[in-house]
């Protein structure tokens, strides 16, 4: 299964000189894009919430063609924000395909569009607007292999965690269950380092409480708790920290997107969501960069956790 790539971020650092009136203006128009791509984006998905849309949980089916959004065109994620405004396309319109293209990449594929449902619209690197087609509203047949053919919903008794069980092996994480401590009881935890700025050199916390699987009411609640709170386990391992209303969206936004491609259904519990949506929404209103920022987040995370399982990040 694919997983959100890195994008290049490296900087190359020439001989100093002084910016022209022409780069001057290039940044500025750049920022303006940047920050309307923004408020955009920001309209759009608080617009969602508001409706109780959680855009970031997805059924699991048993389909290679289903999952996180990927371009058709290079088989690439696309942005983080982006790929959240895709997610919630497809709730809207109860899509489950995964590719998404314009409508010149379907169109050298030989795909004809269902023009009757509007394109969405993501933004590229640049914070250029894109119009998109998910593959469900094209047909043709060089399309069709790339169509979800197994609709079948995976429920908790079915599925497989066998990926999750690999990642609690490899990252060598402090997961304590069933015991909670002192302070925060026998509940689902992540404790951070104590002092955080000393990791790995920390003298207390860096540990995961969890309940006791027999207390769930679906195993599949374990295990999508425990993506959450490996979110939080990787926040100072990729040297990142924030306010708890911060942590907690990134937290779920990233666990949503590592249940999908690790095939765990998603917590039908909306305890954390509903303690926290009014603070999200003030804070999506008030700043224009704030999902934007929580979606770049929950990436890293992501890309760091998948990197375990896929043998490149050892802990």
């Amino acid at each position: 299964m694919p997983c959100l790539a890195n994008h290049n971020t490296s900087s190359f650092f020439g001989t100093p000189h002084m910016p022209t009136f022409s780069s001057l203006r290039e940044q500025r128009i750049g920022s303006q894009r940047q920050w309307l791509a923004n408020r955009q984006a920001s309209e759009r998905i608080s617009a969602a919430l508001r409706t109780g849309m959680i855009p970031w949980k997805n059924p699991i089916r048993n389909d290679d063609n289903a999952g996180l959004p990927l371009n058709f065109a290079n088989g690439k994620p696309f942005t983080p924000i982006s790929t959240l405004l895709l997610q919630v396309a497809s709730h809207q319109h109860d899509s489950v395909g995964r590719w998404w293209g314009t409508q010149q990449d379907w169109d050298r594929l030989g795909g004809n569009i269902d023009l009757s449902r509007e394109p969405t619209i993501v933004f590229d690197g640049e914070w250029h607007s894109v119009e998109v087609y998910c593959v469900d509203q094209v047909t043709g047949a060089d399309v069709d292999q790339l169509h979800v053919h197994d609709h079948t919903i995976v429920v908790s008794d079915c599925a497989d965690f066998s990926k999750i069980e690999t990642l609690v092996e490899l990252s060598g994480a402090d997961i304590r269950v069933g015991v909670g401590d002192a302070n925060h009881g026998a509940g689902d935890w992540y404790v951070p380092p104590n002092p955080w700025i000393a990791y790995p050199h920390h003298s207390r916390g860096d540990y995961i409480l969890l309940q006791r699987p027999e207390f769930r009411s679906i195993m599949a609640s374990h295990y999508y708790t425990l993506l959450h709170e490996f979110i939080h386990w990787a926040e100072v391992r990729t040297k990142w920290i924030s306010d708890l209303y911060e942590r907690e969206f990134v937290a779920e936004i990233g666990s949503g997107w590592l249940a999908s491609e690790l095939g765990c259904p998603p917590c039908r519990c909306r305890s954390n969501e509903n303690k926290w949506l009014e603070r999200w929404l003030w804070e999506i209103d008030r700043d224009s960069g704030f999902v934007f920022h929580a979606a770049e987040q929950a990436r890293m995370a992501f890309q760091f956790i998948m990197s375990i399982i896929e043998g490149e990040q050892r802990c």
